[in-house]
């Protein structure tokens, strides 16, 4: 570049050709800062756009409320306390049953009374320690259970088993059965209520009035 200052030192046509180099390396130079500036300016009006756009969504929706939302997949029957956490959604969109943590402070046991897989927002439905029938969905019902002495603790949330007697000197048609399983949704000093199946509530219904059922901790 030294070089190209010292044009006096060369021929005109090469003087012709240095300063053709000179005016070229200057257009590309112009090229490039107008170039900078138009990225620059594109960025700031795609930045600009995405907060107004997410603020027309968010007024679209309304205010937002923190609820608890499911952050990997609960079964049925298992606690939830370590997979739940607050985050906030439109209020539009809420159920109005939906679960803020401070509900959670009444509530001895998390334990899920439906699949929860993540993002599902949680509701009073589907926590044990809230309602008792109005939680259930159409495949459950909920089943009044008398304890007794031999009766274990039982506490909601609890994970049961309900056994139907059979009696050894029965007829043939007294077959075993499969014990059925079920959850406590309240306990009180003398009965539980209890989830089960709605297809299996009818004959655990007559075994409890034949007082052959049992109820047993799983």
């Amino acid at each position: 570049m030294a070089l190209f200052r010292q044009t006096r030192l060369f021929p005109f046509g090469v003087r012709i050709r240095i300063a053709r180099v000179r005016a070229w390396l200057s257009h590309r130079r112009a090229l490039r800062r107008s170039a900078l500036l138009v990225l620059a300016m594109l960025l700031v009006v795609t930045v600009m756009s995405a907060r107004s756009s997410a603020r027309s969504v968010e007024a679209s929706w309304g205010s937002t409320s923190h609820v608890l939302v499911a952050q990997d997949r609960v079964e049925i029957g298992q606690s939830a306390r370590d997979l739940l956490a607050s985050e906030p959604r439109p209020v539009g969109v809420l159920p109005v049953d939906a679960v803020i943590e401070e509900d959670l402070v009444a509530v001895g046991a998390l334990t899920a009374l439906r699949r929860l897989e993540p993002g599902d927002i949680i509701t009073r439905r589907d926590l044990v320690g809230f309602d008792d029938e109005r939680r259930l969905d159409d495949s459950q019902r909920a089943l009044n259970v008398p304890t007794g002495p031999a009766t274990p603790e039982l506490l909601p949330g609890d994970a049961v088993e309900l056994i139907v007697v059979v009696d050894r000197f029965g007829s043939e048609g007294d077959a075993p059965v499969r014990p059925v399983a079920g959850l406590i949704l309240n306990s009180t000093p003398d009965a539980v209520t209890v989830s089960v199946n709605a297809e299996s509530v009818v004959r655990l219904a007559e075994a409890q009035s034949d007082q052959r059922l049992v109820i047993v901790r799983r």
